[in-house]
This record gives C-alpha cells, structure tokens and sequence, in this order.
C-alpha cells in the first residue's frame, strides 16, 4: 500500500515538472546566464540553389541579440531570413554578441549556373572594342569600331543594379583592336590599336575610375595591333608581336616592349620572340613567366610555344606540341594553374576545334577533347565554378560567325547550351562580380554590328 504523499513533495514534484516544461519549450538546456550567449541552429534551408536567388536562413540563438552578415543585418532569437541575390559561392555569419560575450557561426552557401542568356539593350554598338570588370562589380566598354570606319573615343560603363550602359568616360583617340587591362584597383591602361587619327606613334592612356578622368602614359616604340598585352606581377606591362598599323603593307611584328608604371614609359627589349606573331595569345602563369602560344607570321609558325622569363627579360622556346599552325585562338587560365588552348584557325584559315592544355609545373602539352563547335577568333572566359563558356567567333575560312555557345567542363568536355541571340564575333566577355558573364557587342553576318548584349545567369 503506497505511502500518502505530504502536501509539501507533491508541490516539489509539480516545481520540477515545470521547470522541465520550461526547458523543453526553450529548445532543451539551461537557459544562459547573463552574458552568456548560445547559437542553437543557423542554417540554409536547401542545399541547391540557382544563380541570383536568395537563399532562406533560420535563425535560432540564445542571450544577447544577433545579427547576420553580409546584407542581412539584425535578426531576432528564432527568426527565418532571406539574403541577397546569391552568387555562386557565398558565406553568411551569424554573429551574437551580449556585450560582454560573442559566438559566431558560418555557413556556406553554393549557386548554381541557369545556364541561360538573357538580352540586354546597348543603346550602341561596337566590335573590336575591349571590355574590363569595374571596382563595383560592373564593367567597362572602352573604344571600338563603331561601323562605317568609325572609330569610337567613349568609355560606357554597364550598371549590374539597372542593367544598363551609361557614358562613363572618354579617351583622347579612337581605337579598336586595342588592349586594355587592369593596373590596380582603381585604373586601367588602353595600349595600342588602329587610332582614328593618322599618327607616327601610338599613345597609351589611363582611366582613372575614381575620378572618370584619362591621362595620357607614354607611346608604344612600334605601333601595333593584333598585339597582346599582359600585366607581369611586379606590375609592369608586356606588348609583344603584333602588326604594324601600315593599312597598306603592314609588317608583323616579334619584338616586344615593356610599360613601367612608375616612368609611365615604354621600354623596347633587346630579346626578341623567337619569330613575328599576330593572332597569338600571351597568358601569366603562376610562377611569373608568360607562355607565348601560336599565331601567324611572315617567318613560318615555329616555334609554336615560348616563355618569357621577366626576371632575365628573355624568351626560350618550348618543343613544339603540334605540327601545324593555330592563330585566332583563346588561351584561358584554369584553376590548377594549367592553360587551355582552345580553337583557333590553320594556315587555311579553316577554323579548328581541337584544344591543349600546357602544364607549367613539367611544361608540357597534352590533347583536351575538342570543342563541339570548330571555330576560330575564339572568344572565352572563365566561370565563377571553374569551366569555360565558349562564344561566336567564325565557323569558315570566309569568316562566317556563330551564334553558338558551350561549356567546358573542368575536364575539358564541352557540351553545347542554348545558342546566342545573333551570331557575334570580335566580342567581349566579361565575368561580373555575382558570377554572371557579359557578353557585348560584336559584329553579325554581313558586318552588321550588334546593338544589345546578353547576360548568362
């Protein structure tokens, strides 16, 4: 027979039933004591996302109050918040602090590539012109043919928030088949081309995007177009091979030239490339040396490979990875460190699809699987993922262009995407700051120049 419970222990007895009630509403344990604070749960609520979507958050944390950055802000105890437009790799921290206590947790949020293309309208349009990501995440559209032997001056900058093009600047000449490549943060250096004014020389210039301003920086030795010009990590500028700007006979070019920032000068090398070279392509590598692949000379094509070593100002020649000439190429950097040689034309000018990939660490040349789509004047770039989008260039030795777009795989197999709006070539692609490409401008069947750009998300 149970013993009768004393009014006392029953009332202890419904104390501690309380106070576990208490503890399970609050989502298990003690509650902090002041100062003390403790993230319970901070998390996506999907694992696939696409490209521009918000990612939603939940939200729990215990003491003190919390907010989670980036672009988030303030958030309460148990709350379920969205984000901005997610790029394609993205960290958010939850961040709560007491006054006297912080605890922080990340999480890592991937996007995935639509694979779509959208169209945007210009307001103008341009081939031959160069295009460079801004300091906000925009891009800017400087010089170019503008169509009937017009030779633009602007500078147009795209705006990521309105998609749209707006005067940005202007530069002394017009050019096209110019180079144009970034300094620092906030300038870029425009090199060579055909200027719109008949000059013995050919003078450099600065945009400064700070102040929308452009400054005249030293005149190249030797005119050029069809040149490269490659920013070395000690900051100086190469410009090597090239054609004269002779619109009669011009002559290619195998010397090379380095830009000093600090004099603002350039400097002609006593070392040559091993042969002239127009149409070839220059890509930095890792360890600070420049491969110098391709293009077509007066001299033959070989050797079809060389490196340039900044420290000796010297060029040695590479064993030749194939027999026959490749001009109108892409070269494309990839994320080990290795280089993609991807299309380009033969001695025909029949486009080719076949691509290498060279290894600086042993330099040597190896076969990728070939492109879908033959094609030379190649225009490629690297996605915020890793692969290579692929666009337009032509198709013939007539120089047909495409509108057909692909995709390299970080394994170098291509597949093709839906194609581009009209076919396009001598354009640009630029990377935006989320991870969208911008593909602008260019010239269509006929030499008629295209008037919008697109955008694949």
């Amino acid at each position: 027979m149970p013993l009768p419970t004393s009014p006392s222990s029953r009332l202890a007895r419904t104390a501690s039933a309380a106070a576990a009630l208490l503890s399970a509403c609050s989502g298990g344990g003690a509650a902090p004591t002041p100062g003390e604070v403790a993230i319970l749960e901070f998390r996506a609520l999907r694992s696939d996302y696409l490209l521009g979507e918000s990612a939603r958050l939940r939200v729990r944390y215990q003491g003190g109050s919390g907010r989670v950055e980036p672009g988030v802000g303030a958030v309460g105890p148990v709350s379920v918040v969205d984000t901005p437009p997610l790029r394609v790799a993205n960290s958010f921290e939850l961040i709560v602090d007491s006054g006297t206590t912080e605890e922080r947790r990340r999480v890592d949020i991937g996007a995935r590539y639509r694979e779509r293309l959208r169209s945007v309208p210009m307001g103008f349009h341009v081939t031959q012109h160069a295009t460079l990501p801004t300091v906000d995440g925009g891009a800017l559209v400087i010089a170019g043919d503008q169509g009937l032997s017009i030779l633009g001056y602007e500078v147009f900058r795209f705006d990521v928030g309105t998609l749209s093009f707006r005067p940005f600047a202007q530069l002394a000449f017009g050019r096209e088949q110019h180079c144009a490549l970034r300094l620092d943060d906030d300038t870029v250096l425009v090199v060579g081309g055909l200027l719109s004014l008949n000059r013995a020389d050919t003078p450099s210039e600065v945009i400064d995007e700070r102040t929308r301003t452009v400054t005249r920086s030293g005149s190249l030795v030797r005119n050029r177009t069809g040149h490269t010009a490659t920013r070395l990590a000690d900051g100086r500028v190469l410009v090597l091979g090239g054609s004269s700007t002779d619109r009669i006979e011009p002559d290619v070019r195998a010397s090379a030239e380095l830009w000093d920032r600090v004099s603002g000068t350039f400097r002609l090398l006593t070392a040559s490339m091993s042969r002239p070279r127009v149409g070839h392509t220059a890509t930095l590598l890792s360890d600070g040396r420049v491969l110098v692949f391709g293009g077509d000379g007066r001299a033959g094509h070989l050797p079809v490979a060389e490196l340039f070593d900044p420290a000796t100002e010297s060029f040695v020649a590479l064993p030749d990875p194939e027999p026959d000439l490749r001009t109108l190429h892409v070269a494309v950097s990839v994320g080990d460190g290795a280089v993609w040689l991807l299309g380009g034309a033969d001695a025909q000018r029949d486009p080719r699809s076949d691509a290498l990939r060279f290894d600086p660490a042993t330099r040597a040349f190896a076969t990728l699987p070939p492109l879908r789509v033959a094609r030379s004047e190649v225009v490629a770039a690297t996605l915020a993922d890793g692969r290579v989008l692929v666009t337009g260039g032509l198709i013939d030795a007539v120089g047909t262009p495409t509108k057909a777009v692909e995709i390299v795989d970080q394994n170098g197999n291509a597949r093709t995407i839906d194609a581009m709006q009209f076919e396009r070539r001598g354009h640009t692609i630029t990377r935006l700051a989320g991870g969208e490409m911008l593909i602008v401008g260019g010239e269509r069947s006929g030499g008629v120049l295209v008037e919008t750009a697109e955008i694949l998300d």
